[in-house]
């Protein structure tokens, strides 16, 4: 599933594909749109422009303005599922498979949100905060006011195990099964511990390890291949080989598989 590093990396690339670009024509299918049919989310984006992205965890947020309209908000809301991505391509015959939702522009260049299991969606919001509110989402993981004392305040909080605990979007938005493996690793934690267990140095080595990991994934452009050399992600493997020498083992937390290494993750 997109995580917040992956989706960072698609916000990226809305910003460099269609911001202050014309709307010239949208279509998409009504699996993926969320108390919209196919029309209304045409007439709402037709003609419009796009102003301005934000990410909040795994949702992303573009706002558009129609006309010379200059007040208000109202803002197009993508969560990527289990497959989803943003892709632009240069024209509409040049779409991805599995493409749920297409926008193309005026002078040229299209916008594709492809999805194969379909299990993305796509909403409508004329406001951010109400519609964080609704879904019950935390504070961001990279957000400026996630600093080290709310983080220790958030994640104390529960009563869950860490690696549960780290994909509470409740708790703090973002993290998912792949990210919460990589912190924990990087932190050299157990996913079984529990926050009340944890002394106030390893809480504050949990939250370096959080801002290092999803940071660093950004700056790979989420390419397996440019991950730092440190990374567990190419190791998320049984049996698989860790640097220190151990084997990668599976766990199973919440109905959720992870992996560790239990020689460098005894803390």
């Amino acid at each position: 599933m997109p995580e917040l590093p992956d989706v960072e990396v698609f916000r990226r690339r809305f910003e460099e594909s269609a911001l202050g670009r014309t709307v010239d024509n949208v279509s998409a299918e009504t699996s993926v749109l969320e108390g919209l049919s196919e029309k209304a989310f045409k007439d709402a984006l037709l003609d419009v422009f796009f102003v301005e992205s934000r990410r909040h965890g795994k949702y992303m947020f573009s706002r558009y303005r129609s006309g010379g309209s200059r007040e208000g908000e109202s803002w197009l809301v993508m969560h990527f599922g289990m497959t989803g991505y943003l892709q632009p391509c240069p024209s509409a015959k040049d779409k991805p498979p599995h493409t749920r939702m297409l926008v193309s522009f005026k002078n040229d260049g299209s916008l594709a949100f492809s999805c194969q299991r379909k299990l993305g969606r796509i909403h409508l919001s004329d406001e951010i905060d109400r519609f964080l509110k609704d879904m019950k989402l935390g504070p961001d993981a990279l957000a400026d006011e996630m600093d080290s004392a709310a983080f220790r305040e958030r994640i104390v909080k529960s009563r869950g195990a860490l690696k549960s605990t780290l994909m509470n979007q409740s708790l703090i938005a973002g993290i998912g099964n792949i990210y919460s493996d990589e912190i924990l690793y990087h932190a050299r934690i157990h996913p079984r511990r529990k926050p009340a267990e944890l002394s106030a140095a390893m809480l504050e080595k949990l939250y370096e390890a959080m801002r290092y990991v999803l940071n660093a994934a950004i700056d790979a452009e989420v390419d397996p291949g440019r991950m730092p050399a440190d990374f567990l992600l190419p190791r998320r493997q049984p049996e698989a080989l860790c640097p220190c020498g151990g084997r990668i083992e599976k766990i199973t937390l919440s109905g959720r598989h992870g992996y560790y290494c239990p020689n460098c993750q005894t803390n």
